[in-house]
């Protein structure tokens, strides 16, 4: 997939798609990726130049304070650590009998084109979630493991061998320990 270079702000994939030009294969390729995933639908995506994308990460915030009448205002700043996130590359071939094509036309090339984009879309997904770089370092590391290493708010359910059944008071407080949350990913049993 050909991202635009002048596509600098994250957007849903969808939303991105809605920019290509209407029939075109690479449209309905992306349409057909995110639509057969919710997390894809809804995750937002940036291009990454040159295969890096580099961003900064808030190391420390910066310290506030309240000043008096004719005192002199706090000075400082907060301090940020860069990272580079590599590019991982995902592309696949498909084979289609040409007899197969012969007999039934091109729909049959199209329906084994649907079925790969699907099978892409719900591996990528897969990835995305649970995705570990120290087991198979072609994939990227999935939300899982990166919040596993970068959060102080990890909590569990239940102390109790096994866990326990997720209960909504629960739910309120790892809702409330994110900033701006604005989805949930939860497992279908789950739900």
């Amino acid at each position: 997939m050909a991202v635009d270079s002048n596509f600098a702000l994250a957007v849903p994939l969808l939303e991105y798609s809605k920019g290509l030009e209407e029939g075109t294969l690479e449209r309905a390729f992306i349409e057909t990726f995110a639509s057969e995933s919710d997390v894809m639908g809804a995750f937002p995506v940036k291009p990454a130049t040159r295969g890096k994308y580099k961003f900064e990460r808030t190391a420390q915030l910066p310290s506030v304070a309240f000043r008096g009448y004719n005192e002199p205002g706090n000075e400082s700043t907060g301090t940020t650590t860069i990272h580079e996130e590599g590019v991982f590359l995902m592309d696949e071939y498909i084979r289609v009998d040409r007899a197969l094509v012969d007999e039934l036309g091109e729909k049959a090339r199209m329906k084994q084109e649907r079925l790969k984009i699907i099978a892409m879309s719900r591996q990528f997904t897969d990835t995305l979630l649970q995705g570990d770089n120290t087991t198979e370092p072609r994939e990227p590391d999935g939300l899982q493991n990166r919040f596993a290493t970068l959060s102080t708010n990890l909590f569990h359910n239940s102390a109790a061998s096994g866990g326990a059944a997720l209960s909504l008071g629960q739910l309120d407080v790892a809702i409330n320990a994110v900033n701006r949350p604005n989805y949930l990913i939860i497992s279908r049993n789950m739900k």
